[in-house]
């Protein structure tokens, strides 16, 4: 068996996402790099639940062989799907799950409910660039006193945002290596 994508929007999906989620987001380079994504914890439980009881999520599980390989965390509502979060197994990364999560997720999305408009939302990335068509500048507002601490604060998120960026920069460019090197 390839791949086979799972879209999960019902309530009673949600406990088994989670916990596929959970795994694999502790073996992805986001966990390592960033912290654990996905805590499958009671928090989670409800705001998922609550989400599919309102008919606004939709997220997916990517298996291999029967095996969860990658994950998205998407909502979709008034025809807007929200790309929110997405993670894949490491030990599976020459088969390109993230590449394979996304094509399959459009086919979905395409061939399901349309939405609108595909957010892929904050950050750039190589896929996202592969995969969209058009770009629009956002982010958080942040409305803070003057002073030293709030300059402090700036610091802090600017500083932390340039190294999200540049890890996966090079996550980018080692897995554009990766691939290259098994074609």
């Amino acid at each position: 068996e390839g791949g086979r994508l799972e879209r999960v929007t019902q309530p009673e999906q949600v406990a088994d996402y989670l916990a596929h989620a959970h795994e694999i987001s502790k073996q992805s380079w986001q966990s390592e790099l960033l912290g654990l994504r996905v805590r499958n914890d009671d928090r989670e439980l409800e705001m998922l639940t609550r989400l599919a009881t309102e008919g606004a999520l939709r997220s997916y599980i990517l298996r291999k062989d029967s095996v969860p390989v990658s994950f998205c965390f998407g909502t979709q509502h008034n025809g807007v799907f929200m790309y929110e979060e997405v993670a894949y197994d490491r030990r599976w990364a020459e088969c390109s799950p993230g590449q394979v999560l996304v094509t399959q997720m459009l086919d979905d999305l395409l061939a399901h409910d349309m939405p609108r408009v595909f957010d892929f939302g904050f950050g750039d990335a190589e896929y996202k660039r592969q995969f969209g068509n058009q770009v629009t500048q956002s982010g958080p507002l942040w409305l803070l006193r003057p002073g030293l601490k709030s300059t402090l604060i700036v610091g802090y998120i600017n500083g932390r945002r340039r190294l999200i960026q540049g890890v996966r920069g090079l996550r980018s460019e080692e897995h554009t290596s990766e691939l290259q090197s098994h074609l």
